[in-house]
């Protein structure tokens, strides 16, 4: 008995324990059914907050459109937010008779493909069309992977759909069926579809019409399988259509037998108007798991009291720690419950947020977009508008009748308001829409844009209630009739100009252009055309040049503008400029942008002025050289005159008679100097250099070589500072000097009596530092009719002072132009006739760093006109080549007195002769003095050949050419110095001393001729 009590009591013990586990498990199933039911429920109907939000966008919008219907949804995110939602719908009541209609106006509205699929109509009827059998066709369908299976789709062809819309129709409520298998689904791959009904938007008729159905198509797996995924291991459910007991048809996770197990819970839900069974159960392995060990070993330990009171004290501590595990169980369940429910309330509570912020952001963007709103009776003439409408006209009142705003129809547009209206009253259109003007307080006239419709109507049809907006279009219309004004003017100006646009993509290839540049190529502007025979019309030359400009711009590379000849398709020859430009799009070329532009005529224009450009400037150093050769010796020996005359003063005659030939020579060497510098400055040849410049010797030096003249008609000439000027500026100091002695030179001729006064100074102001000349004279002054043309080229104030006093008239013209190439100005200050007149030249002022301002400019010269300059000696040999025996005998004259010995060459060929007998007998030439122009072997030809032969015997050259480019080129062929004609005896004889015994370092390989 000792030992059968204690065993009694341990398995009494034992089969007690075992008993409260399996109500605890049972207690813990059914609460793990009902959450899962609850979140079952919510999961289903988780894609309904969706599509009452694109239902409510899409309330205040007589029309739906794709890119809104897209835009929602993708504002949504829907993949993140609605798990196992496989697509979105929108399908359209159609009447079968209408049917033909609608698929051509979704065609031609962006689905060229469309199609209906499933015609089978299941017996559904559109309200207020009962003869009418009615279609709801799949109009969108989102994402795009959904549109090419659900677009076009007929839902009401299945009979469970057919009579799941008739359900959602009649309650109004969200409604959930099942959805068609297809091809390739799963067995056991069940989905649904969760429709919801819209309707006309204000129409209360009972019941409604019907606007179009929203439907979310769901994957009952996917769906749910968060919920399975949370479940404890060994728990499993099953969602079931019907209510247990009773038949029940397997939706997720299950069959219709139940499972074998006791531990099993089922809950009834109430999903889309549809009663349905979520059943929860525990597998025995879960029950297994949860649940103790037996105390079947008590029965082996058998006699020991001790061991058996121990293994009942041990039975009880367990049952008590399983007891607490089951308490903290139950707690954490009523954790959870908690905070579903409380997620429940915040997406509640986020959904009215949502539609508040949707209201708000209703009635901004009316109060952004200037909308006002109206609300018409029909039946009394009566009207609503708001302060938006009224402060639309002008207003601060609002009118209260129709006839109020029908006075203000502007009357050529009353007509078809009218019309409008009563069309759509009539129920003949979809909505009332009409752009009119209305009448301004002001009395202006604004452009409107009235739309509204009809949302209350009688017994018989007839429109009792009309409401809308009106939106001011005044702006957008100016706007729209100024695009089409520009674009009008860019195609007629792109036509007259031969200009046209195109457009390359760069992943497809596509090439589109304006009808313009298909013109340019000879090519038909509908006929498709691509790159490849875009690029064949082009020369091979050209070709390549527009391929690499292609390849550099795709790289990302910068764009171009090339002149490319062009054989159009007729085989006519163009010239055609080509522009283009790379477009990028997150950092990658997405496309090639350009212009085409028919230049040949240009072309031809600037090749013709290049050509006369060549002529003149070949006709300017033909005629330099023609004019400054016997100009050389005119002046040379009417100085070698000077020199034999000074001291024989009973010849005084005939020094006169010499002098008026060097000034008539000096004069026709002015005017050669001033056309070289006009047509360099026309050619845009003419280069100013900016180097320090010492301003104040500058100045002087002006004065000094004007003095003498002006001394000699008893003129005084005098230099003032009227500030402090820097003694050394960054300017041109050639240009400078030209430009001053010019306007100074002026000043001398045109004055008889008094004086030339040069005055300078330097102002600050809002331009900067600017240095500012200012030569005056008190000459005969200038009328207004004649200063307007005195910086004209080869024009002069008077004629008469062209007779009196001589001259081109282009001293002023070269000075201004000279003047602004260096930034500044010259320009006529004031003019007094008999008076005089002040020239004045502006400068950009840049002192030197360190220059020295002063005010003192120092006294006039007073130099006589026999003082002479120091002699120049000459020891050596001299080779002299020219054509020109006058020229021969002067150069030789002059290096003979100086000292040197000299050979004569007529041309390059017996210089060639004469230098090679020198250097066999021994006795070299210290030095060569060539013209550049010459029969036979021209002075460069000359320069070259001794070079290559490896002479190291200096070459001065003596040229009658004056451009820059000259002198480059005379020491590009070998030179070594240039001396310009007509030759300035103290200029040569100062070349001549300073390369004299001098090796040249222009040999180009050592000498290995005879």
């Amino acid at each position: 008995m000792v030992l059968l009590l204690p065993l009694l009591a341990t398995l009494w013990l034992a089969h007690s324990a075992h008993r409260a586990e399996q109500d605890q498990l049972r207690g813990r199933v059914e609460r793990m059914s009902h959450r899962v039911a609850e979140q079952v429920a919510e999961r289903l109907q988780l894609p309904l907050y969706a599509l009452k939000g694109v239902r409510g966008t899409f309330a205040a919008h007589p029309e739906l459109d794709r890119d809104g219907f897209r835009r929602h949804l993708e504002a949504r995110e829907a993949r993140v937010d609605l798990p196992g939602v496989r697509a979105f719908a929108f399908a359209q009541p159609v009447p079968r008779v209408g049917l033909d209609e609608f698929v051509a106006e979704q065609r031609r509205a962006g689905a060229p493909d469309f199609e209906v699929h499933g015609l089978e109509v299941h017996g559904l009827q559109l309200h207020g069309a009962a003869d009418q059998d009615t279609l709801y066709v799949v109009r969108f369908a989102e994402p795009e992977a959904a549109k090419q299976r659900l677009l076009g789709q007929n839902l009401g062809a299945t009979p469970a759909i057919s009579e799941a819309i008739q359900r959602a129709i009649q309650t109004g409520e969200p409604t959930l069926t099942h959805a068609p298998p297809e091809e390739g689904d799963a067995q056991g791959d069940m989905r649904l579809h969760l429709i919801l009904p819209m309707y006309e938007r204000g129409l209360w008729t009972e019941p409604p019409p019907v606007r179009g159905l929203l439907v979310a198509e769901l994957e009952v797996e996917t769906s749910l399988a968060a919920i399975r995924s949370r479940l404890e291991r060994g728990l499993h459910f099953a969602v079931y259509e019907g209510v247990h007991p009773g038949p029940l048809t397997p939706l997720h996770g299950g069959t219709s037998s139940a499972p074998r197990t006791t531990l099993l819970h089922d809950v009834p839900v109430t999903l889309g108007g549809l009663p349905w069974t979520v059943r929860t159960w525990a597998t025995d392995a879960y029950a297994s798991a949860s649940g103790g060990l037996l105390p079947w070993a008590l029965l082996g330990v058998g006699v020991l009291l001790s061991a058996l009171l121990a293994l009942v004290v041990h039975s009880i501590d367990l049952g008590r720690q399983r007891a607490l595990a089951a308490a903290a169980s139950m707690t954490a369940d009523l954790a959870a419950a908690k905070e579903s429910a409380e997620q429940s309330a915040a997406a509640v509570r986020e959904h009215s947020a949502e539609l508040e912020l949707q209201r708000e952001r209703l009635e901004l963007a009316m109060e952004g977009t200037g909308l006002g709103a109206w609300d018409w009776d029909l039946v009394q003439r009566t009207a609503v508008f708001d302060e938006r409408w009224a402060a639309l006209v002008g207003e601060r009142w609002v009118p209260a009748r129709l006839e109020e705003w029908t006075r203000r129809i502007h009357p050529d547009d009353l007509e078809s308001v009218l019309h409008a209206a009563a069309e759509h009253a009539a129920g003949r259109s979809a909505v009332f829409e009409c752009e009119h003007r209305l009448r301004h307080s002001d009395g202006s006239w604004r452009w409107v844009l009235a739309r509204g419709v009809v949302v209350a109507r009688d017994a018989h049809g007839a429109a009792e209630r009309m409401v809308g907006t009106n939106q001011d279009t005044t702006e957008q219309r100016a706007a729209d009739d100024a695009v089409r004004a520009a674009n009008e003017l860019v195609a007629r100006t792109g036509a007259l100009a031969r200009v046209g646009g195109w457009e390359l993509d760069v992943e497809s290839g596509d090439l589109r252009w304006s009808d313009v540049v298909a013109e340019i190529y000879g090519i038909d502007a509908h006929v498709s055309v691509q790159l490849d025979d875009v690029l064949s019309m082009h020369r091979e030359e050209a070709r390549q040049s527009l391929e690499a400009a292609l390849d550099t711009s795709r790289a990302g590379g910068p764009g171009w503008d090339l002149e490319l000849p062009l054989v159009r398709a007729d085989g006519r020859a163009l010239w055609v400029r080509s522009q283009g430009q790379p477009v990028l799009s997150a950092g990658r070329v997405v496309r090639l942008v350009g212009a085409i532009q028919d230049v040949t005529e240009s072309v031809q224009a600037r090749r013709s002025a290049s050509a006369a450009n060549r002529a003149k400037s070949e006709f300017l150093a033909n005629m330099s050289h023609e004019i400054r050769t016997p100009l050389t010796a005119i002046l040379g020996f009417a100085e070698v005159l000077e020199e034999s005359l000074a001291d024989r003063p009973d010849n005084a005659d005939l020094s006169e008679m010499v002098e008026l030939i060097r000034n008539a020579g000096e004069h026709l060497l002015t005017v050669i100097n001033d056309i070289l510098d006009l047509s360099k400055i026309e050619a845009e040849r003419m280069a100013v250099e900016t180097r320090e410049t010492p301003l104040l010797e500058t100045l002087t030096s002006v004065r000094d070589l004007v003095w003498p003249r002006a001394s000699g008609k008893g003129l005084d000439v005098v230099l003032e500072l009227r500030n402090a000027l820097p003694d050394r500026i960054h300017s041109d100091p050639t240009r400078l000097k030209q430009i001053l002695l010019n306007l100074a030179g002026n000043a001398v001729k045109f004055t008889e009596q008094g004086n030339v006064v040069i005055a300078a100074e330097v102002v600050d102001d809002a331009e900067g530092l600017r240095l500012l000349i200012e030569v005056e004279d008190s000459g005969p002054g200038i009328d207004r009719d004649q200063a307007g043309v005195l910086f004209t080229p080869f024009e002069q104030g008077d004629t008469s002072v062209s007779r009196r006093f001589g001259g081109s008239g282009l001293g002023l013209a070269i000075c201004r132009r000279l003047a602004r190439l260096m930034g500044g100005e010259v320009r006529l200050l004031r003019t007094t006739v008999g008076l005089g007149s002040v020239f004045q030249l502006e400068l950009p002022l840049v002192p030197a760093p360190d220059a020295h301002w002063t005010t003192h400019a120092g006294a006039s010269p007073r130099r006589t006109q026999g003082q002479r300059y120091t002699p120049v000696v000459l020891s050596g040999s001299v080779l002299v080549v020219d054509d020109g025996p006058d020229n021969r005998r002067l150069v030789s004259h002059h290096l003979r007195r100086a000292g040197a010995e000299v050979q004569v060459a007529v041309d390059g060929r017996q210089a060639l002769l004469e230098f090679a007998r020198a250097e066999a007998e021994g006795r070299p030439f210290d030095l060569i003095l060539s013209d550049m122009q010459m029969p036979e072997l021209d002075g460069y030809e000359l320069a070259r050949t001794l070079r290559q032969l490896g002479a190291r015997v200096p070459i001065v050259a003596l040229t009658a050419a004056a451009m820059a480019e000259d002198r480059e080129r005379c020491l590009s062929a070998g030179c070594d110095d240039y001396c310009s004609k007509p030759i300035e005896k103290e200029t040569l004889l100062a070349a001549v001393a300073r390369w004299m015994g001098r090796a040249s370092t222009r040999s180009e390989r050592p000498t290995d001729a005879a």
